[in-house]
C-alpha cells in the first residue's frame, strides 16, 4: 500500500506542474493545447525579444514576447500540429535570426527528499529578510559573488526571497538555499541556491536546499518544490539530482533582435 501511495504522489505533482502550465497557456491563446505546439503571449516578456519552448505532455508552449506572436507563428509554420521538443523549437528560431539565450531543465521533487549529512562543525538557521543583522550578512555573502552566480541564483538584496536558510561555517555564512512561489504554480516553491566559492565541493548547496526544504514544508506541509538550473551547469544539476528531484522538461530560450525572419 505504501508504494502504491508513493505513485500517487508523484503523479500528483507531475501532474500539477504541468496542468499549471498548460492552463495558463489555453488562456493565453483562448483554445485547447491538445498535442500541438502553440504559442503564448506572456505580458512580462513584452519588449524583450524573447521566447521560450516549454515541452509538456499535452504539447509544447512556447511563451514569447506578445509582438514576436505572428512572427514565430510563422516560424514554426509546419509543425504546429505537433509537439516538439526544445532543441527543434531553437533550431527553427536560430535558423531565422534568433540568437541562443541558452537550455534550461526544470525539476520538481516527487518523492522522499534525499537529505545530506551535515558536519557538527556547522550552523544552519533561517535568515529574516526584515531584519537589518541577516540583511548584512545576507549583504557581505552577496557582495563576494559573482554576476553571474547570483544571477543563476536569482539573489538580489532588494528582491529577497521570502523564507531563506543560511549554512555558516566558524561564524561566516557559507551557502545560501532559498524559495519563493513559482510563477508557473504557487504551490510551488521556486528554489534558489549558491555556494560561497571558496568553499565549493564540500556538498553545502545540497545541504542548503535540504535544508531549506525540510524548514519550509514543516512550515507549511502544503508546499511542493520546483528546481531550475542551465543544463550547462553541472553542479547544479547534480546537486538537484543527489536531493531527489526528478527531470519534468528541459526549456530552450531563444531572443529576437527584431522581426524574424
Amino acid at each position: 500500500m505504501a508504494s502504491v501511495v508513493q505513485d500517487l504522489n508523484v503523479a500528483s505533482a507531475l501532474d500539477d506542474y504541468f496542468s499549471s502550465l498548460t492552463a495558463a497557456a489555453e488562456t493565453a491563446v483562448g483554445r485547447p493545447v491538445r498535442g500541438g505546439t502553440v504559442v503564448a503571449p506572456e505580458e512580462d516578456r513584452a519588449g524583450s525579444g524573447s521566447a521560450t519552448s516549454y515541452p509538456t505532455p499535452s504539447g509544447t508552449i512556447v511563451w514569447c514576447d506578445p509582438a514576436l506572436v505572428d512572427s514565430i507563428t510563422q516560424v514554426l509554420s509546419g509543425v504546429t500540429h505537433q509537439a516538439i521538443d526544445s532543441m527543434q523549437f531553437v533550431h527553427r528560431a536560430t535558423s531565422h535570426g534568433a540568437t541562443l539565450s541558452g537550455f534550461g531543465n526544470n525539476r520538481v521533487l516527487i518523492d522522499d527528499l534525499r537529505q545530506p549529512e551535515a558536519t557538527s562543525a556547522l550552523e544552519i538557521r533561517r535568515l529574516d529578510r526584515d531584519s537589518g543583522d541577516d540583511c548584512e550578512t545576507l549583504a557581505e555573502f552577496i557582495a563576494a559573488a559573482s554576476e553571474d552566480d547570483l544571477d543563476e541564483a536569482d539573489l538580489e538584496l532588494d528582491n529577497l526571497d521570502p523564507f531563506i536558510v543560511g549554512v555558516f561555517d566558524a561564524g561566516k555564512m557559507v551557502a545560501y538555499g532559498s524559495g519563493r512561489p513559482s510563477e508557473i504554480d504557487e504551490r510551488f516553491d521556486d528554489i534558489g541556491v549558491l555556494t560561497h566559492a571558496d568553499h565549493r565541493g564540500r556538498g553545502l548547496g545540497a545541504l542548503a536546499v535540504s535544508e531549506f526544504i525540510s524548514r519550509r514544508v514543516a512550515s507549511d506541509s502544503s508546499r511542493r518544490m520546483l528546481y531550475r538550473c542551465t543544463t550547462e551547469n553541472a553542479g547544479s544539476n547534480a546537486l538537484a539530482a543527489s536531493l531527489g528531484f526528478t527531470l519534468a522538461h528541459t526549456i530552450g530560450a531563444v531572443r529576437f533582435a527584431g522581426t524574424p525572419t
